[in-house]
């Protein structure tokens, strides 16, 4: 039986690449919906090259656009995704104004396939997602599909640890790592491997990405903050590893390609031939280098297993600070050594405003209450930089 699919947010990277991998199944994956925010023009070109697929806009204000064929906002989105019983819903966004979306369908759907962390941590710091649906979600980004399909052959009671792999940037990948004071904006976006968007490669420098990642593992697979670790690999080889209480370890190795965990949530739990996909050949294999770090060492990710001791909104916090002190280092209003400085003194002050044993929000409040913490993170970059200068 073909399994029907959904795809939000089809106009970026992750869901150009979901129908990419779609389309060489088509025996299999029946693409039923594909749905973008203001692209409108690049969703039907894409559209005109697939069978009989539905367009769906999140941007209420294409109104005048208003065809019989085009569904316009959020709610048309859900009721056709829940009216046509899809099966396979892929959220390729990233926005955090996908999260009513993702909770309204959840419950009609077989698989959530996520590849937006700012979703799972909100929905996770929230307590938004009830139990038992988060065994429909899987996760489409290197490092969790890595430590989710690591997990089918491993019992949770015989794991030490989890290890994030992490390429390091231009400066943790580096032996010593180089003095930070100076570090201009100029020289983080320097990544040594990848070309990629500003906001991912300074946090790819700051190591930020993997404590965003960090977060996600905890929710996703319910670690505790004891049990993870991150690891510099410049290669990007090796996407995760779990080291069990005998001292073994095991890994998942593969090259970077994204394709990869998107068929995996796609296709799990089964593991089909991909002929796109190139394998590991272990005699061309380059080597393998690793840079133990110690959370102590880097307080970016310490602050982010700190954010997860005990139940409260610091993860949350920690995002979103996260958004706004990238902007203004690249703005040159904070340096690159104070950007971890920065996360801490608003993960501490919003905590101190708001409370997850009074947060009592309906899920289509929650953009209101992401609005209102956005903005007092706003007036923290004054007070942090008077206290710093």
């Amino acid at each position: 039986m073909m399994k029907s699919v959904a795809v939000i947010g089809c106009t970026g990277s992750i869901g150009s690449q979901t129908i990419d991998v779609i389309s060489r199944h088509k025996d299999i994956f029946d693409l039923q919906l594909i749905t973008c925010n203001k692209n409108l023009a690049k969703a039907k070109e894409m559209a005109s090259q697939l069978d009989h697929v539905q367009i769906g806009t999140h941007d209420n204000s294409q109104t005048s656009l208003f065809s019989q064929d085009l569904l316009i906002g959020d709610q048309a989105i859900i009721d056709w995704i829940i009216s046509k019983k899809i099966r396979i819903v892929v959220v390729a966004s990233s926005s955090i104004g996908t999260i009513s979306l993702v909770l309204s369908i959840l419950p009609y759907v077989e698989r959530l396939a996520l590849s937006s962390k700012e979703v799972i941590i909100l929905a996770g710091s929230l307590q938004l997602i009830h139990p038992e649906w988060k065994e429909k979600i899987v996760p489409v980004d290197s490092e969790h599909v890595a430590i989710h399909q690591l997990l089918q052959y491993t019992n949770q009671e015989h794991i030490y640890r989890v290890i994030l792999t992490a390429s390091g940037g231009p400066f943790y990948s580096q032996t010593p790592v180089p003095d930070l004071t100076n570090m201009t904006p100029a020289a983080a976006l320097k990544h040594p491997t990848w070309q990629m968007g500003k906001k991912v490669t300074i946090d790819s420098a700051t190591l930020a990405n993997k404590g965003i990642e960090l977060l996600e593992a905890h929710y996703l697979f319910g670690f505790s903050p004891e049990k993870l670790n991150v690891v510099i690999h410049p290669q990007s080889m090796i996407h995760a590893m779990i080291q069990l209480k005998n001292g073994s370890v095991i890994s998942q190795m593969a090259y970077p390609d994204m394709r990869l965990p998107i068929a995996y949530a796609l296709f799990y739990p089964e593991l089909p031939s991909l002929s796109y996909i190139k394998p590991i050949e272990m005699n061309a294999f380059p080597d393998c280098s690793f840079i133990q770090t110690q959370a102590t060492d880097i307080p970016i990710i310490s602050l982010a297993l700190e954010c997860l001791q005990g139940s409260t909104l610091k993860p949350l916090f920690y995002m979103i600070a996260d958004e706004l002190a990238v902007e203004a280092f690249l703005n040159h209003k904070i340096r690159f050594t104070e950007v971890a400085g920065f996360l801490r003194f608003c993960v501490i002050e919003l905590a101190k405003i708001f409370s997850i044993q009074n947060f009592q929000v309906h899920p289509a409040g929650v953009p209101n209450f992401i609005s209102d913490v956005m903005q007092n993170t706003q007036r923290m970059l004054i007070q942090f930089k008077k206290q710093v200068e």
